[in-house]
């Protein structure tokens, strides 16, 4: 390591978390959260009730019907001519058929229009889990010591995410909303006859549980199916961020195998998922008709007493069999239960044992001027061996060395983003060393070599802390004519893509827009043409003085603006 004297001046002509829930209590939360809006809770429960209701009704006029029409059976002929030419019932009795089937209508309109409104809740409150589950992996991977795999990062957030939310939406509120549908049925079937009715929903209850039992093969099966799917998701993230290395060595074809053979495999574990969710799912009609055969069985013979006629039977067996839509959706929302757990199981690890950084943008900070000392730095990755230097206020040092040798690794240590494996860091009198990330807890400004592009404007873009100007920090980065030219569209996902040496720019106006008096520069000229990098440079060496600039590079140019060079070997 070789390390030149500073001919830097001082700063003199210079101006101036929460703890993370467990996956699984988020539902918890949810429901916390929605008993706080007392109108949601009303609207929802009215809804679940009156579409309940609606159900139970049209069970009866079902039964009712059917019942009528077998009591005085009347022709569509009949019925057309029931009316005199004086506006009289000729025959009131034919009209009994058709003022059930108009009840049993009236109770289907109340019946959908009350689910429109529940499924339309159930949404809404499911959106909203979701959201705070992204908000709260977010705060996770931000405060996380290290980040997130990025295809990890794809699969948590669209495909888990997504599961929970189905499993709040169709599982925990769409079970409730069968059971709603279940409880009328039951006290009509116990109305209607208390020991044909008690039969029939023993029968339902007791092979029920007998069908339950095959639930647990699914949960192992979807626990399965999630892993293969991040597996998946990995595969294609690396083949399309990667496309051109794959192609450039003719391994295109290899690596459309593997992922079309991740796609099979994730196909067949579906495909199974599908026939025993399906299986289980139509178990439920079974079931309703199993209850009522056992019912009518029970009647026959003579176990439940002489009130067991036939058309009594009718109606019971007409309110059983409409009993299994709300018996199908209750398996539906077990399945949905099941997926979300496991999605839970996947997103445990992002979770567990987190911090969770505030979601708002930083004050300016309020750091001195003071030089940066490291003493016996070992780094956790590279090749180089343990160092030492000091970086007065004010001046600009160049890191030099092989490739692999470590100097992006130790911008990443003093950015507390990796953890030293021996040695100190300081600012002034204050150690660096085991402190977090951020400007309150550093006094540094980054420049990574990939420079991330928000979805937001130029200004948005380089504006990450309250108090910064973006204005002049362009300047300084040789990006006005990106302000002139972008104005106020949207970069990044959905908008303008930027060009390698823009998005330097934006990164590097980014850093300066800050009150951090310490900036760490990846390659800050990679991408640019000569011209540029001449401009980029004198703005970096305009801050001499004013903000202590450590340089990674490469190049030769940088060097030249260099008032120390630092090497790594």
């Amino acid at each position: 390591m070789r390390v030149l004297p500073s001919s830097a001046s001082p700063y003199a002509d210079c101006p101036r978390e929460g703890p993370k829930l467990h996956p699984k209590t988020f539902y918890t939360r949810a429901i916390a959260a929605l008993l706080q809006r007392p109108r949601s809770v009303a609207l929802l429960v009215s809804s679940f009730a009156l579409h309940a209701v609606g159900h139970a009704l049209l069970a009866l006029a079902a039964g009712a019907s059917a019942v009528v029409l077998l009591a005085s059976p009347t022709r569509l002929r009949d019925l057309a001519f029931a009316v005199d030419a004086h506006g009289a019932w000729v025959d009131r009795p034919t009209m009994a058929p058709i003022v059930v089937a108009l009840v049993g209508a009236a109770a289907a309109l109340v019946k959908t229009l009350a689910g429109a409104v529940a499924a339309h809740l159930q949404g809404v409150v499911s959106g909203d889990v979701g959201r705070k589950l992204r908000l709260d992996l977010l705060s996770a991977w931000l405060g996380a010591p290290t980040a997130a795999p990025p295809s990890e990062a794809l699969a948590a957030m669209v495909h888990h995410v997504g599961e929970v939310e189905d499993g709040f939406a169709a599982g925990l509120l769409g079970s409730a909303r069968a059971v709603a549908q279940l409880v009328p049925l039951a006290v009509l079937l116990l109305v209607l006859s208390r020991p044909v009715g008690g039969a029939a929903i023993v029968a339902l209850v007791a092979l029920g549980l007998l069908v339950g039992r095959g639930r647990r093969w699914l949960r192992r099966a979807h626990a399965a199916a999630a892993q293969e799917t991040a597996s998946l998701v990995h595969w294609a993230d690396e083949a399309v961020r990667h496309a051109e290395v794959w192609r450039v060595f003719g391994a295109a074809a290899r690596v459309q195998r593997h992922v079309d053979d991740l796609g099979r495999r994730a196909a067949r574990r579906r495909g199974r998922l599908a026939a025993g969710a399906a299986l289980l799912s139509g178990s439920n009609e079974v079931l309703a008709a199993l209850a009522v055969t056992a019912a009518i069985a029970a009647a026959q013979a003579g176990w439940l007493g002489g009130e067991a006629s036939g058309p009594l039977l009718l109606t019971l067996a007409a309110v059983v069999f409409l009993a299994y839509r709300p018996l199908r959706e209750l398996g539906e929302a077990r399945q949905a239960w099941l997926r979300a757990e496991a999605a839970c199981a996947a997103l445990e690890p992002h979770l567990a044992g987190a911090a969770s950084p505030p979601l708002v943008s930083a004050a300016p900070s309020a750091w001195s001027p003071a030089p940066l000392v490291v003493r016996d730095l070992r780094l956790p990755r590279g090749a180089s061996a343990p160092f030492s230097f000091r970086l007065e206020a004010g001046a600009i040092v160049a890191v030099v060395g092989p490739s692999g040798v470590g100097k992006t690794t130790l911008l990443r240590v003093l950015l507390g983003l990796e953890a030293p494996a021996s040695g100190t860091l300081a600012y002034g009198d204050l150690d660096l060393t085991a402190r977090g990330v951020g400007p309150a807890e550093r006094p540094f400004a980054w420049v990574p070599q990939d420079a991330p592009i928000l979805a937001g404007t130029l200004e948005e873009n380089v504006v990450l802390t309250e108090g910064s100007s973006p204005s002049e920090a362009l300047h300084l980065a040789d990006a006005e004519h990106l302000h002139r030219a972008l104005g106020p569209r949207v970069l990044g996902a959905g908008g303008r893509a930027l060009s390698g040496g823009e998005r330097q720019r934006v990164a590097l106006a980014r850093a300066l827009a800050t009150a951090q008096p310490v900036l760490l520069l990846d390659e800050p000229t990679s991408g640019l043409d000569e011209a540029s990098e001449a401009r980029v440079l004198a703005a970096i060496a305009g801050l001499r003085g004013c903000r202590t600039v450590l340089l990674v590079t490469h190049r030769s140019a940088p060097l030249a603006i260099a008032d120390a060079v630092l090497t790594l070997a």
